[in-house]
């Protein structure tokens, strides 16, 4: 008995449309010409209210060093300004420029079918393309703010002094690290913008159902996130000069546990995150997605133990119990150059008098003030109106009259010569004879 198989429509075979793609290679939002232009005239209002404030700040400022007299200065602070802001925001519209269109010319072509693509006039290309030029008007000004460090940067002069650690001239840390850490920010903030924004577009036109990436896209980001490890790789290096900055130790800059921890830590960083950036550079021809978050594991944990653990227990148990004789050589380092930069380097230490401002001989002319040799003599005058006071001070009195002839230095700088004796005297019992201040019994 034969079986009847159902008619297959009306082509007995495959139907030609089967070998189409499923998904447009563009966002299945679709913008019309006519939203594009609004968009773009919005766009182009909030750029001029943005530009409004700074142009009027700026001419206000040009009045001001006129009527000084400073035209000059801030014509180079101006032109500082300008040259910096166009050329950081013309350096982000090349970077943004080419991850934007090629994350939109990543979708499967068309033309196979007879549909014509055109990426730069497509709508979604327009959009994207402005936000890359906002975004760049954004790290453009973030650039300009810097123009005295880029300027300090280009007209530097050496101070002619080393420091002890490095061996580099005090200018580097002056002019040349800022700028260093400045360009530093400026290229991680837009790499990380980046990985964000094609990290966001790459999963819009893959679908949010499944999130799985092509591998074009796992390529790009592989790209991106071998820059952003050489960026920290960079960080780490330039960690190393900015400890003779630090505050964290027992003196201004590096300690002992800098060098016995931190740098070789700081080392060991630079060196992984170099190899991180090798392995992923690598990933780009394979497109695999696994090395993307165990790059971010490695990276993490080793920060973890070698900047925070590592020094922590160098800190604690070999720093902490001698403390003193481990930092002594950085204190040295750090006394030297502090006399050096308050031009005491040639000066010896001495120890001047200490008087009071209130004492009876504060107008006497600076040139005839008392020496350090005389003040055994002045003491001995002080002694002798206590004594005429108080009665004579032997050395067998109690405690009482001990504490008061110890005392009697300390007050003497600190108030008018008799007063707080008198004072004494007016408040003392009138037990006994009028020229003793204590009870004085012999203790031997």
């Amino acid at each position: 008995m034969s079986r009847r198989v159902p008619p297959r429509g009306f082509f007995n075979s495959e139907s030609p449309f089967g070998r189409l793609p499923t998904e447009p290679s563009f966002p299945t939002i679709r913008v019309s010409r006519r939203a594009v232009l609004w968009i773009v005239a919005i766009a182009v209002a909030l750029l001029l209210l943005f530009l409004l404030k700074p142009f009027a700040t700026l001419y206000t400022d040009y009045l001001w060093f006129r009527s000084l007299g400073y035209g000059g200065v801030f014509g180079t602070r101006f032109t500082a300004q300008i040259w910096s802001f166009f050329i950081f925001a013309v350096l982000f519209w090349i970077i943004g420029s080419i991850n934007v269109l090629l994350v939109l010319n990543s979708g499967r072509r068309l033309s196979s079918i007879g549909i014509r693509q055109r990426l730069v006039t497509a709508p979604s290309t327009i959009l994207g393309l402005l936000g890359v030029f906002l975004l760049g008007l954004l790290f453009g000004q973030i650039a300009s703010g810097q123009w005295q460090t880029i300027l300090t940067f280009f007209n530097q002069k050496p101070f002619n002094v080393q420091d002890p650690i490095w061996h580099k001239d005090v200018s580097f840390y002056v002019f040349t690290l800022p700028f260093y850490r400045f360009l530093w920010g400026w290229l991680l903030g837009v790499v990380i913008l980046m990985i964000l924004v094609v990290a966001g577009l790459y999963a819009s036109r893959a679908g949010f159902q499944n999130l799985l990436l092509p591998a074009r896209a796992i390529r790009h980001l592989s790209v991106l996130a071998a820059a952003f490890a050489a960026l920290l790789a960079i960080h780490y290096r330039l960690d190393l000069y900015e400890l003779l900055l630090s505050k964290r130790g027992f003196v201004f800059g590096v300690g002992y546990a800098d060098v016995a921890a931190r740098i070789p830590a700081y080392w060991i960083m630079t060196v992984l995150m170099v190899l991180i950036t090798i392995g992923l550079l690598a990933n780009a021809a394979g497109a695999r997605l696994t090395p993307l978050p165990a790059a971010l594991v490695v990276w993490l944990g080793a920060a973890f133990i070698l900047l925070v653990i590592f020094p922590g227990v160098i800190q604690r148990f070999q720093v902490a119990p001698s403390e003193q004789s481990k930092e002594a050589p950085y204190i040295k380092n750090e006394i030297a150059f502090t006399r050096q930069a308050y031009g005491l380097a040639g000066t010896a230490p001495s120890h001047p008098v200490t008087r009071s401002r209130r004492t009876r001989w504060r107008a006497t002319p600076r040139r005839s003030r008392m020496p350090a040799s005389g003040t055994h003599s002045w003491h001995c005058r002080r002694r002798s109106r206590i004594s005429k006071a108080c009665g004579p001070i032997t050395r067998s009195t109690t405690w009482r009259s001990t504490a008061i002839s110890s005392a009697t230095s300390i007050f003497s700088c600190c108030f008018p010569p008799g007063n707080w004796i008198r004072r004494a005297s007016r408040n003392r019992p009138r037990t006994g004879s009028t020229k003793s201040c204590n009870t004085r019994t012999a203790m031997g």
